[in-house]
C-alpha cells in the first residue's frame, strides 16, 4: 500500500491588496519557520513549528497594530473523512485510510485543530472556524492513527487527538517555543561544519543551485549538508516509524513508488549518514522496522522468508502498521508521536497564492538572510511561487525555495 497523507488546514484570508516586503524564513538552528509581510502599513507575522514535545503542530498569527487578525480555518482531505466542528473552537477531521491493490484500509485516523484568538472573535460555522478583530491568534494542530502495533490497530485516534490538545491547551506559547527548540537543538547542534564563505552565498539559493559552477560556493554544500541533518531529525526520532522516500512531506494518496522504503538502496541512502552526521539516536526506528520483519519474516518457508525479509518494506510505507499487508494513513509517526521538528508533518503548510515578480536581492548586512523582492512587488497575499529563506548555526547560510504557484486566496497547511 502507498504511504498516504492525512489532509490539508486551509487558512483563508480577506483579499488585500498591495502586499509589501512578503518573506517566508526557515530557521535550521531553531527548526521554526516564519512568514512576514505587510498591507497597508500593518506588518503580520506568522510563526510555525511542530513540537516534538508537545506532540502538536503550532501555528501563530499576529500583527503589530490591535485589531487585524482575521481568517478563516478549514480541513480538506482526498481520504473518507469528515469535518466537523466541536463548538466552540476545534476543527476535527476523522475518517479511515485508502485501500490499494484490493485491499482495504484498516487504520482509523483524526486530525484536531484548535483555535484561539487574543481579542476580537472566535465564531464556528458549518465546517470551519473564523476569527475577526484580533491582536493574535494560536492554532493548536494534532492527529493520530489507530495504530498500536505492526499486529495491532485498534488504538483510539479521537483519545490521543483530545488529549494532546487539552495537554498541549495548558501551556504558554513561550513555554513550547523554548521546550520546542531545546529538543531540536540538542540534536542540531551536536555537529557545526564551516567550508568558508563567499560572495556567493548571498545570492538567492535557487541561483546557487542552478549555476553551481558560476562561483565558487562553499557555503551551499555546508548548507545542505546541514539540512539533511534537519529532515532526519524530523521524520526518524526515537520511538517513531523511520524515513520513507517522501517521508513525513508527501502530500498524494499514491506518491512517485508510493513512498515506499525500497530497502534495495532508498533506506540505505536515508541513513548512511546517520552517524557521520552524530545523529545515532534517528536509527533507532529502523533498527525497530527489522526487528520487526523478522518476526513477520520467520514464518512460512524459506523462500517466502528471504521474499519478506527482502521486500516487506515495501508494503509498509510508515506511520502505521507494520505489516506487508496493510500501510497506515500517512503523516503520524505511531498513532502516538508526531516526530516532526519543523513545520511540516501530518498537515502540510503550503502556500497556495500566485504572486508575480521574480526579482529577488539580499538585504545589506549580516546576520541571517531573508529574501526579499528587487524592483517588483506582488501583487496578491500569498505567494506559492515565493522563496523561502533557511538560516542556521553556525554558518549565516539560506536556503530559497521556489514552489508552483497556485490560484486562490488561501493557505493550505
Amino acid at each position: 500500500m502507498p504511504y498516504q497523507c492525512v489532509g490539508d488546514l486551509l487558512l483563508t484570508f480577506p483579499d488585500s491588496n498591495g502586499v509589501m516586503d512578503y518573506r517566508r524564513d526557515l530557521n535550521l538552528d531553531t527548526a521554526v519557520a516564519t512568514v512576514a509581510y505587510a498591507i497597508d502599513g500593518v506588518r503580520y507575522t506568522r510563526e510555525v513549528f511542530s513540537s516534538p514535545v508537545d506532540q502538536v503542530i503550532v501555528v501563530r498569527l499576529a500583527a503589530d497594530q490591535p485589531g487585524k487578525v482575521a481568517f478563516t480555518a478549514g480541513m480538506k482531505t482526498p481520504q473518507k473523512a469528515s469535518v466537523t466542528v466541536e463548538s466552540p473552537n476545534t476543527l476535527v477531521m476523522q475518517g479511515v485510510n485508502g485501500g490499494s491493490a484490493g485491499v482495504a484500509g484498516a487504520l482509523k485516523f483524526q486530525a484536531r485543530v484548535a483555535v484561539t484568538a487574543s481579542g476580537g472573535q472566535v465564531v464556528p460555522t458549518d465546517g470551519q472556524i473564523t476569527v475577526t478583530g484580533a491582536d493574535s491568534a494560536v492554532l493548536l494542530i494534532a492527529a493520530a492513527t489507530s495504530y498500536k502495533s505492526f499486529k495491532d490497530v485498534s488504538g483510539d485516534p479521537e483519545a490521543l487527538t483530545e488529549e494532546t490538545i487539552a495537554k498541549a491547551a495548558k501551556r504558554s506559547l513561550d513555554a513550547m517555543i523554548k521546550d520546542h527548540v531545546a529538543a531540536h537543538q540538542k540534536l542540531f547542534r551536536r555537529v557545526t561544519l564551516d567550508l568558508g564563505t563567499t560572495p556567493a552565498a548571498q545570492r538567492p539559493t535557487d541561483e546557487r543551485i542552478r549555476d553551481p559552477d558560476k562561483e565558487n560556493d562553499p557555503q551551499l554544500a555546508a548548507l545542505y549538508f546541514q539540512f539533511g541533518r534537519y529532515l532526519l531529525i524530523g521524520s526518524s526520532r526515537p520511538g517513531t516509524q523511520p524515513a520513507n522516500l517522501q517521508g513525513l512531506w508527501n502530500e498524494s494518496m499514491n506518491p512517485p513508488w508510493q513512498s515506499k522504503y525500497t530497502i534495495n538502496i532508498n533506506t540505505e541512502m536515508n541513513y548512511w549518514p546517520a552517524e557521520p552526521m552524530n545523529l545515532s539516536e534517528c536509527v533507532e526506528p529502523l533498527v525497530a522496522m527489522v526487528m520487526d520483519l523478522t518476526e513477520t519474516g520467520a514464518h512460512g518457508p524459506d523462500h517466502v522468508q528471504r521474499r519478506r525479509l527482502g521486500h516487506a518494506s515495501q508494503y509498509r510505507p510508515v506511520a502505521g502498521l507494520r505489516s506487508d499487508r496493510r500501510s497506515p494513513v500517512g503523516h503520524v509517526a505511531d498513532g502516538r508521536r508526531l516526530a516532526v521538528p519543523a513545520p511540516v508533518g501530518p498537515l502540510r503548510l503550503l502556500p497556495r497564492q500566485g504572486v508575480s515578480g521574480q526579482g529577488l536581492s539580499s538585504p545589506e548586512g549580516s546576520g541571517p538572510v531573508l529574501p526579499r523582492y528587487a524592483g517588483r512587488r506582488p501583487q496578491a497575499q500569498m505567494a506559492g511561487d515565493e522563496p523561502v529563506a533557511v538560516t542556521g548555526e553556525p554558518a549565516s547560510v539560506r536556503h530559497e525555495h521556489l514552489r508552483g504557484s497556485h490560484d486562490g486566496h488561501a493557505d493550505s497547511a
